[in-house]
């Protein structure tokens, strides 16, 4: 079933990004301006398909909570060690992130970069 909501929720999606309206207020949904510009924007549609597409991905390949395949254990590998620190990290490395690299773009563009932001 979520693969088909999913599927769904893509096609939607796709269709209402190329719907043109005058407001504001659906924005989360997916239907936005021509106008608007965001530097981090992710609507509803067409990503949720994508979750729940995932969702019917992970109940095929982990059936009744364990793994339908054998995987040899790599945790010790340092580049798997690696991202495991990531994982374990996201939250904090995704707040971090967002502002050092708009002061790198800043840094490297100028303020003029953003000046489409504050029109």
């Amino acid at each position: 079933m979520n693969l088909l909501l999913g599927l769904a929720a893509i096609l939607l999606g796709l269709y209402i990004q190329e719907l043109e309206v005058d407001f504001f207020w659906l924005i989360w949904l997916g239907l936005a301006p021509r106008s608007f510009t965001s530097l981090d924007y992710v609507p509803l549609l067409p990503w949720f398909g994508v979750v729940l597409m995932g969702m019917a991905g992970g109940a095929l390949l982990y059936k009744d909570l364990g793994r339908r395949f054998p995987l040899p254990d790599i945790s010790a590998w340092p580049p798997v060690r690696g991202l495991i620190f990531l994982g374990r990290n996201s939250l904090a490395i995704y707040i971090l992130h967002q502002p050092l690299l708009l002061g790198l773009i800043y840094l490297a563009e100028g303020p003029s970069l953003f000046s489409f932001a504050w029109k």
